[in-house]
């Protein structure tokens, strides 16, 4: 039997972290929730933890805030759709959890996603140069944190106390 001391020098030596993945409105609605869950699953990823809500504002400048210097015609836009709608987030652990969950989501702009990651089977005909020109924000169906530092951040903002 394995100690909790060795299971947790283990757990180390394989790189056991948390992430945070947010399953946008667009996906609820698309009835797409189960098998975004699915491929977290059947990537060897645990999803620890779930929660449906609706998105504060200050929820979602700490997601996208930087929107509003880099592409301001579609903050506001961008802002109304994801704090008027449901969002699924997701506490998720495993192995690179963080890395594995990036190359799981594929590429930011939907254009470039490669077929079998989640926004290039799910957020086609989405281009972020396109969209900006007519001032719309992209429907790209799933966020996942980019590092772990913004993992712990986004976790505790969504989770909070829940958040161990």
């Amino acid at each position: 039997m394995v100690s909790g001391k060795e299971l947790s020098k283990l757990e180390h030596q394989l790189d056991i972290e948390e992430t945070f993945g947010l399953i946008k409105p667009e996906t609820i609605e698309r009835n797409l929730v189960n098998e975004i869950k699915n491929r977290i699953k059947n990537a060897g990823l645990i999803i620890e933890e779930k929660k449906r809500m609706v998105m504060t504002i200050d929820q979602f400048d700490l997601l996208y805030g930087h929107t509003k210097q880099k592409k301001p015609a579609i903050y506001e836009p961008m802002k109304e759709y994801m704090t008027s709608n449901s969002v699924e987030v997701l506490r998720i652990s495993g192995v690179n959890a963080v890395e594995r969950l990036l190359l799981l989501r594929g590429s930011s702009n939907p254009a470039e996603a490669l077929p079998g990651t989640i926004r290039g089977d799910y957020a086609k005909d989405q281009d972020y140069k396109v969209l900006y020109e007519r001032k719309k924000p992209a429907l790209n169906v799933f966020h996942a944190s980019d590092s772990r530092e913004e993992a712990r951040r986004d976790l505790k903002a969504f989770f909070g106390d829940e958040y161990k």
